[in-house]
């Protein structure tokens, strides 16, 4: 996927509107994530990470999207082992990671995303649940 090197006005006033959470017209919005400007699924864009280094708003776009996944696991297995034997409440959880999650999700949205994750570490066999309570597998 290679992007544009010029925007023209319009793609600008696009990316604008998504950064200020706009609704783009879905051709307006298959035409930018053709062009690698935005990333996301439509409705939900974002620009995309090589606008945000070019616009220097890294800082933005990461709060945006979210740590990565391997990260976001990585807390969240510290958080449940420091839970001990008392184990970690997903809610619980989710209060921790809120910051490092994509800001853009609801809160719904981001409970299943940690539902996924722990399900897949889970799978990966670093954690285990038991009733309601997540544990650290030795």
């Amino acid at each position: 996927m290679e992007e544009d090197k010029d925007l023209s006005l319009e793609d600008c006033i696009l990316l604008d509107a998504v950064q200020k959470g706009h609704r783009l017209s879905e051709t307006d919005a298959k035409n930018l994530m053709e062009r690698g400007l935005v990333e996301g699924e439509y409705p939900d864009l974002t620009i995309s990470l090589s606008i945000a280094r070019q616009t220097r708003q890294l800082p933005e776009y990461t709060k945006v999207k979210g740590l990565e996944r391997d990260k976001i696991k990585q807390m969240a297995l510290q958080f449940i082992q420091n839970a001990g034997e008392d184990g970690a409440k997903k809610n619980s959880l989710l209060d921790y990671l809120k910051e490092v999650l994509p800001q853009r999700n609801s809160t719904e949205q981001n409970l299943r995303l940690l539902g996924n994750i722990l399900s897949e570490m889970n799978t990966e066999g670093s954690v285990v649940l038991r009733g309601k309570l997540w544990f650290a597998c030795k």
